[in-house]
C-alpha cells in the first residue's frame, strides 16, 4: 500500500486509481487469509480425528476451536474498516 500512496502523492495515479488498486490488495489479502484459515480448520479436523478421544476427554473440541478462530477473523476484519 505504500507504493499506491506514493504514487498517488507523486500524481502517477489518480484518487479513483488509487482506490481501484487498494481494493484488489484487500480482497487478494482476504483470500490469503480465508485459504490459510480453510488450511488451519482442516489442519485441525485432521489432528482431532486422530486425536479424537483426547480432545472430548480435555474438553477441547474442534468446535469450540473453529469458534475461536471465526471469531477472531470477524475481529480481525472490523478492525481494518
Amino acid at each position: 500500500m505504500k507504493a499506491v500512496t506514493s504514487a498517488l502523492a507523486g500524481g502517477v495515479i489518480t484518487p479513483g486509481e488509487a482506490g481501484t488498486i487498494a481494493a484488489v490488495v484487500d480482497i487478494f489479502f482476504r483470500a490469503i487469509e480465508m485459504s490459510d484459515f480453510e488450511r488451519r480448520s482442516k489442519e485441525a479436523e485432521d489432528g482431532l480425528s486422530s486425536n479424537s478421544g483426547a480432545a472430548q476427554r480435555s474438553g477441547v473440541g474442534w468446535s469450540s476451536q473453529l469458534l475461536d478462530e471465526v471469531l477472531l477473523q470477524i475481529r480481525c476484519s472490523s478492525s481494518k474498516r
